[in-house]
């Protein structure tokens, strides 16, 4: 055939019927013998010794049927699980070369675990710095709302002192006018004057201060604000590799059992079916192999029904 008849396409068996197809055309004797013994099953009924001889045989000949089933049902399967382990050997070798895997899936080996390692030990370090500047951040805002609250507490009683003054001297002006008033000389206004004038500056003075401190104390609350986002926003970024390729951190929770009993008591309460199969699983073991003392459990001889063929 020229090169050019050839279809890329085409594969070995390609030209047979579909695979359920073949099946049912390859197992039509094993589906019949099948279809009979589910017929015999059907009539089958234990009243005597005579009819449960027949029953045993019955089941006998199901059980028979089945290891034949199973039997080709292996021999057919087989090509395909050769075919299955052989494809994934050949795709497994490539792969192995860049990372070896644990059962699930993790990567524990390889260049991919190497280069991984690498990254993560390079991240954790940044995570680090990122986190004692984040600490640094937070202390210096906690050092600069202090000072920010001890500030506006000083200005708070100074302004306690400040009103005690201001009521002193209202009360030297209001002394000093009367006192013109009553004396009616110059001199005595003058010296009202002067109280007047002595009290607006004070005034003039404890507004300015005020003034001042409120502005103090907007400053260092902002300043307590700014460290805080900064420390907030101390974070690392994932790293870019500028081509689509990312790499950052994943919060994984990590669970060490540190008393085996605490543990699975308190599993007892919170999945207590899931716990009561493994337990049985491990108990069926166990006395299969003959365990007796099954703490928790009763252990007790039973029979069930054998068909053996000859």
């Amino acid at each position: 055939m020229p090169d050019g008849d050839i279809n890329p396409r085409a594969v070995i068996g390609g030209n047979l019927p579909p695979l359920a197809e073949l099946l049912s055309t390859e197992t039509a004797d094993l589906d019949k013998r099948a279809a009979d013994l589910v017929a015999g099953a059907g009539r089958a009924a234990v009243t005597d010794r005579e009819s449960a001889e027949k029953a045993t045989l019955l089941a006998g000949m199901i059980k028979t049927h089945l290891a034949d089933i199973d039997t080709a049902r292996e021999a057919r399967k087989r090509p395909f699980l050769e075919a299955g382990r052989t494809v994934d050997a050949h795709f497994n070798g490539i792969a192995g070369k860049l990372a070896t895997f644990d059962p699930k899936r993790k990567v524990i080996g390889g260049p991919l675990f190497s280069v991984l390692s690498m990254i993560d030990r390079f991240r954790r370090e940044e995570e680090a710095k990122a986190a004692a500047e984040r600490a640094r951040l937070e202390a210096e805002a906690r050092a600069a709302r202090e000072q920010a609250a001890a500030a506006e507490r000083a200005q708070r009683e100074a302004e306690q002192r400040e009103a005690e003054a201001a009521r002193h001297a209202a009360e030297k002006v209001r002394q000093a006018e009367a006192e013109a008033r009553r004396a009616g000389d110059r001199a005595a206004a003058e010296a009202a004057a002067r109280a007047r004038a002595e009290q607006a500056r004070a005034d003039a003075e404890a507004s300015e201060r005020r003034l001042a401190a409120e502005i103090e104390q907007k400053r260092q609350a902002e300043a307590a604000a700014e460290l805080d986002r900064r420390a907030a926003a101390a974070s690392v970024a994932p790293i870019d590799s500028g081509l689509g390729v990312k790499a950052s951190g994943k919060k994984v929770t990590v669970v060490t059992i540190d008393d085996l009993g605490k543990a699975a008591r308190h599993c007892v309460k919170v999945a207590e079916p899931e716990m009561r199969d493994l337990v049985q699983k491990v108990y069926d073991r166990l006395a299969r192999a003959k365990v007796r003392d099954l703490p928790g459990a009763t252990v007790r001889e039973d029979t069930t029904t054998m068909i053996r063929s000859a």
